[in-house]
């Protein structure tokens, strides 16, 4: 595919060197850029953004090492209110922590890349899905119950799960058309969790009775997740299940039964993905 051809993202970036990192992201994962660096006195702001967010299908704002600046943050906020894709885009040292959004930010889909490297092909193809759906608005993020969520519930269990999870859950959202094969069912952002290590992917095997499918189950998960970059996932299946913690890979997926989730306090389910976050950390 030519440059020409690909989809045009708007790039909100502090500086000049933010911007030529974010366009060699994009060109790497097949999208074009669309837009160029501000700064907290000069930029992109008014009717010259408006016009380029018209013109693209998405919008990539860049957090590096000055932190989320006002202008990134406003022309985050218009892309949201223009309905498009939207994915925030840490330029950080691989070895360092990320820049801790805003709680009303961190909804949004976010990936990370140190730029001393040259960008991953599961970077590049993650970077290039996310542009294919929308991210949710940051101003009406869905929350259990609300009848703005992406879809309904597909079943019971997927709701027992998203309601046992709430009070612990900023929002948890129904993925996909439900109970896909490769799409995990739920995504729970968890404000106790650090940013890097939402949302919380979850994938719910209420007719897996006889327990014959957790691997598989744990397997494609983990496989998502990968090609995501995400780190923690619960897969959740009938009745009563001890937690079993299965960490590689960067990643931490808990089996656990629904039931047992459902008897868990707050505080427990707090500690179980603290201790996923955990097991990811100091594999690192």
């Amino acid at each position: 595919m030519s440059e020409s051809d690909a989809r045009q993202i708007f790039v909100a970036a502090a500086s000049e060197q933010d911007l030529v990192n974010a366009q060699r992201l994009l060109r790497a994962a097949g999208l074009r850029p669309g837009g160029f660096g501000s700064s907290d006195n000069a930029g992109v702001i008014g009717e010259a953004a408006v016009d380029l967010l018209s013109r693209s299908s998405g919008a990539l704002a860049v957090v590096s090492s000055r932190g989320l600046t006002s202008n990134v943050a406003f022309e985050i906020g218009m892309a949201a209110g223009a309905g498009l894709p939207v994915v925030v885009l840490q330029l950080v040292d691989k070895n360092d922590p990320p820049y801790e959004l805003p709680t009303d930010l961190r909804s949004i889909f976010q990936v990370r890349w140190d730029p001393a490297e040259a960008p991953s092909q599961s970077l590049a193809a993650r970077l290039h899905d996310l542009f294919m759906v929308k991210s949710p608005r940051v101003d009406t993020v869905p929350h259990v119950g609300s009848e703005e969520n992406r879809r309904p519930f597909a079943d019971e269990a997927e709701r027992r799960v998203a309601t046992a999870l709430a009070p612990i859950a900023e929002s948890v959202v129904p993925q996909g058309p439900g109970n896909a094969v490769g799409v995990p069912d739920l995504a729970a952002w968890v404000e106790d969790l650090p940013n890097w290590a939402n949302p919380v992917l979850v994938e719910v095997k209420a007719r897996d009775l006889t327990g014959r499918g957790h691997g598989r189950a744990i397997a494609g998960l983990r496989t998502y997740m990968i090609r995501g970059q995400i780190s923690l996932g619960l897969v959740v299946v009938p009745g009563l299940h001890e937690v079993e913690w299965h960490s590689t890979e960067g990643t931490a997926i808990a089996l656990l039964g629904i039931d047992t989730l459902e008897r868990m306090p707050r505080e427990e389910v707090v500690a179980l993905l603290m201790r996923g976050r955990n097991l990811v950390a100091h594999a690192k």
